[in-house]
């Protein structure tokens, strides 16, 4: 498999896969913005993809997080990719890039029912103990009602330790389940 792959499945049997890299810009606490900016230029007139990470707010206002990483997601990546297809119903065309044979693995298992669970029954665990949840739930209810907020997004991570995972066989699963429009 490819070391980075974008894949943009509306689920309605269309959808852009990215992979090969042809250049990468992966950037941490401060300044990700203006190399965002210099390797947008840099690559003006090729296709861009992006993820951009939570703390990435703190270069825009000044806010910090103190929230525990679980993850290794970088503020910034910013990837153009070698190879760009794109997919409606059965057709395949290439965007950026062209055909080879070796695409043939990446093709198929990005465009190809997938069956098979590989995750061998992995335990999620919440890091917040149900109670200590309810609890936590029933204040933010309160600042609601009094008017203190007006909105709140409360939510955890639910984890699972030392495992190892296919990623795209855990993508089919829950692509399965949710058939989410984007």
């Amino acid at each position: 498999m490819a070391d980075v792959v974008f894949y943009l499945n509306s689920n309605d049997n269309s959808a852009l896969l990215a992979w090969g890299t042809f250049d990468l810009l992966i950037s941490d606490h401060g300044g990700a913005l203006k190399k965002a900016d210099d390797f947008i230029t840099k690559h003006k007139g090729k296709y861009i993809f992006s993820l951009l990470g939570y703390d990435l707010k703190n270069e825009i206002e000044y806010l910090n997080s103190s929230n525990k990483a679980i993850s290794e997601f970088p503020d910034l990546l910013l990837y153009v990719p070698k190879k760009v297809v794109e997919i409606n119903q059965d057709k395949i065309t290439y965007i950026q890039g062209y055909h080879e044979e070796e695409d043939q693995e990446i093709l198929f298992q990005f465009t190809k029912e997938q069956g098979q669970d590989k995750t061998n029954n992995i335990v999620l665990t919440p890091e917040i103990p149900k109670a200590k949840y309810l609890e936590k739930l029933a204040k933010v209810k309160n600042y609601l009602q009094r008017g203190d907020i007006y909105e709140d997004t409360f939510c955890q991570n639910f984890v699972a330790k030392d495992v190892q995972i296919d990623p795209v066989s855990v993508y089919h699963q829950l692509n399965k389940k949710t058939l989410a429009p984007f």
